[in-house]
């Protein structure tokens, strides 16, 4: 058995030797998808509303904006499907991608990601750490004031403070 995972592992090596193209490419295309999710995912998270995640009528758009749109949110989330193997922010490039695409069923999907507690914890982490106010989510209940954070994101604030002495 040893001795097989051995063998294998010399040619793969040798391959990429030989072969030194595609190595060169997927870890240039690796690099840049990290460094464009660590921008992008950030900026995008803060801009998007802080009641985006609640049910509501959405304005009609044109054509072109569906277009442009859907094919962004299909290059995020292929690249969050790399991102899950290779340096990235996967889960969160996926869940941004699935913002952009129209898509049946899209919603349940997006919702079941956000009830993840890794993954809800650190959309709210991105938005309190530059002072935005956490998402609001479906089946909350608010708090009655605007700017405080609701539900589970009301405990990022408390967990990211340091100790007291």
């Amino acid at each position: 058995m040893t001795g097989s995972i051995h063998d294998l592992t010399r040619r793969a090596w040798e391959f990429l030797a030989e072969h030194p193209g595609p190595w060169l490419a997927s870890s240039v295309a690796s690099i840049v998808m990290f460094v464009v999710s660590i921008l992008l995912v950030p900026l995008v998270i803060r801009r998007l509303p802080v009641d985006h995640f609640i049910a509501k009528e959405r304005p009609p758009r044109s054509w072109q904006r569906i277009l442009w749109v859907n094919l962004g949110g299909w290059l995020l989330i292929v690249a969050g499907l790399f991102m899950l193997v290779l340096p990235g922010q996967g889960l969160l490039s996926i869940l941004l991608g699935l913002q952009c695409v129209d898509l049946p069923g899209k919603r349940r999907l997006e919702l079941a990601l956000l009830r993840r507690p890794a993954i809800r914890r650190a959309v709210d982490w991105i938005r309190t750490r530059k002072g935005h106010v956490g998402f609001r989510y479906e089946g909350e209940i608010a708090t009655g004031e605007d700017d405080a954070p609701v539900g589970p994101s009301s405990m990022v604030s408390r967990v990211a403070e340091p100790p007291k002495s």
